[in-house]
């Protein structure tokens, strides 16, 4: 998990940076060789989804309550005479998860596919 709250302001990643990083987004001082502290991986973890726009996939307040996989499904045009796909385009040979999220405002239960 990521830390939101932290119980002790002095907590520090047990590795060094450069051992806990995204291998496309690279520490902004990746040379020091320090413990990251938790407001360090907190910013580090923003500016990742801030670079590549990731937070328009995320939902606030939001549990997933179920995931399913589905397979490798592929589904064309054909497959249903004509008329998209089941779970829209996806990509050839591409892994299927069905997921169910629940909203803290709601006990709606909505599903996702996702590849």
């Amino acid at each position: 998990g990521v830390w939101k709250h932290c119980s002790y302001n002095s907590t520090k990643l047990q590795t060094p940076r450069c051992d806990y990083e995204f291998s496309d987004y690279p520490w902004p001082e990746r040379d020091n060789s320090s413990f990251p502290s938790h407001l360090e991986i907190l910013d580090y973890l923003d500016s990742y989804a801030k670079y590549f726009d990731l937070l328009k996939f995320v939902s606030f307040n939001s549990k997933v309550v179920e995931i399913r996989f589905v397979g490798d499904r592929e589904t064309t045009t054909d497959d249903l005479g004509g008329k998209s796909g089941e779970y829209g385009s996806l990509l050839p040979g591409r892994t299927v998860w069905e997921v169910a999220v629940q909203t803290n405002q709601s006990e709606t239960v909505q599903w996702y596919a996702c590849e």
